[in-house]
């Protein structure tokens, strides 16, 4: 897999589009953009309608697009017809079959979203390639963009051998003291508790909801630290937060719309100045697209203490590009490799800087 095939791979799929009919599947907080994104490229006019399989949606349009009942959708042709998937991957697996829908072509919106964006990423993406260390995680990572194109949603091949940030192939165990954002219900705060008991532990998690659920059940441990912040490049602002209650918080962040969660304002803070010069040995992100500005405000710490550096880059397709180059200008000579934490090809890649 190369830049040239991708390329031809995104094209085909702007051939279909404009040959074919378009159905949208989930009226939530993506149909705007995704509307947007199919007006830029002139297939306004072949959009037929929205529809949604976990709710009736009360109304006749839906962010301009005429809403369809499950009937009208199951009387198109799916022949003449493409769908595109705008709904959550928990609506995703449990409505094609039941719906009917496992004749149509169904394209996911972040391959919609990643043919609008490569153009302008395709220097990042190969300047990316080239940081990587060993072959396995070029692979790895092309194979995740060229997966995400062809809407693949499981994929058990793909998965690579291990956990995600640790008990893996590059990182075995964690070190003395390891700062986790965010962490959401406390999953691989446990795994790290149970791998090593007397691990030192920082935990960020922004969302009020999420942070309450962890101080319940996590708060007593003498060794873990929780912090209700919001990680970014610069402390003290307060930024719109989304706790995402539709989809039980996976997706909660500051790019989501207001309706579509519970919104409140979070006060933002650097890694540098949450550890107050403290170092750690091992960082890991997971912050829902705000990992660049994450990186960003822990440059201090990287470069003064070098801790082992793990980092989402599936949340976006701007992070995807640009997080490796970032992430390789603090840490220098580190090692750089990607890895596939999960057998759905749309979450779970993850960027590894190594200290060598």
């Amino acid at each position: 897999m190369n830049l040239n095939e991708i390329a031809a791979h995104r094209s085909r799929i702007l051939g279909e589009l404009e040959s074919k009919s378009i159905l949208l599947w989930g009226a939530g907080p993506h149909v705007g953009a995704i509307v947007d994104k199919l007006k830029h490229w002139g297939c306004e006019d072949r959009i037929v309608g929205v529809f949604d399989t976990t709710r009736e949606i009360g109304q006749d349009e839906w962010q301009g697009v005429r809403v369809l009942s499950r009937q009208e959708v199951r009387s198109k042709s799916h022949d003449t017809h493409v769908v595109i998937a705008c709904a959550g991957l928990n609506e995703l697996y449990g409505g094609i079959v039941p719906e009917h829908l496992f004749y149509f072509r169904i394209v996911h919106r972040r391959a919609l979203e990643a043919c609008f964006e490569l153009p302008g990423l395709m220097d990042d993406i190969q300047g990316a390639v080239d940081l990587l260390d060993d072959d396995f995680s070029k692979e790895i990572y092309l194979k995740r963009l060229d997966l995400m194109l062809s809407s693949v949603m499981f994929h058990e091949a793909f998965k690579s051998v291990g956990g995600p940030y640790y008990n893996n192939d590059l990182v075995d165990q964690l070190g003395d003291r390891w700062l986790y954002a965010g962490a959401y219900n406390g999953k691989h705060l446990e795994r790290a508790m149970s791998f090593r008991p007397d691990q030192g532990m920082v935990a960020v998690e922004p969302s009020a909801r999420m942070y309450q659920f962890l101080q319940e059940n996590f708060g007593g441990n003498p060794n873990l630290e929780l912090q209700n912040y919001l990680l970014w490049s610069e402390s003290g602002k307060d930024i719109r937060f989304v706790d995402d209650s539709s989809h039980q918080g996976l997706a909660a962040s500051v790019f989501i719309p207001e309706e579509f969660g519970d919104a409140r304002a979070v006060k933002t803070v650097t890694i540098d100045d949450l550890l107050e010069g403290k170092g750690v040995s091992d960082i890991a992100l997971d912050v829902e697209g705000s990992e660049q500005h994450a990186v960003a405000g822990a440059a201090k710490t990287i470069e003064k203490y070098g801790p082992r550096v793990a980092v989402c880059l599936y949340h976006n397709l701007d992070d995807f590009a640009k997080l490796p180059a970032q992430l390789k200008s603090l840490t220098g000579d580190a090692r750089m490799a990607v890895r596939q934490h999960s057998c759905i090809p749309f979450i779970e890649n993850v960027l590894y800087a190594i200290p060598k």
